[in-house]
């Protein structure tokens, strides 16, 4: 069962974890590499609604952080409001039903045959899965999708 509190607190102690992770790489707080991250799309697989707390990361600074709820076989897009330079992503989430903090590494999951300027992280919910499935995708894979141009 979904309890507001433990996600709550969860998200609230990846920001002790999350403010130390890469520092000695990120100091200057720009990337040398990274990718443009666009869109965040969080697809539900499953015949269940599910709330998602959601804290987006780019260079090691939070942009974005919210709650949003999925109903069953359904998706929600976030559209980005942050800098289109490259950077680096991390997605810190917690879904109801799993109340297990999960964290991807966006510019990790980028590869090297995924043409495009920009890309989209893709979120899914799957059943019977203790982890989601995240991955990285060019904006012009999916109408829906956008960049912060």
């Amino acid at each position: 069962m979904y309890d507001p509190v433990v996600s709550r607190r969860l998200l609230l102690s990846i920001l002790g974890i999350s403010t130390t992770a890469g520092c000695m790489e990120r100091l200057s707080g720009e990337s040398e590499s990274g990718i443009r991250l666009g869109s965040v799309r969080i697809a539900n697989t499953t015949d269940e609604t599910h709330r998602v707390d959601l804290l987006i990361e780019r260079n090691n600074e939070i942009v974005y952080r919210d709650t949003s709820e999925i109903n069953a076989t359904d998706e929600v897009w976030i559209e980005p409001a942050w800098s289109s330079e490259p950077a680096d992503y991390d997605l810190y989430f917690v879904i109801s039903g799993v109340d297990e903090l999960q964290v991807a590494n966006v510019t990790n999951l980028h590869e090297e045959e995924t043409a495009g300027d920009c890309l989209f992280a893709d979120v899914w919910i799957v059943d019977g899965s203790e982890r989601s499935l995240v991955m990285a995708k060019d904006v012009e894979e999916q109408e829906e999708a956008g960049c912060n141009f």
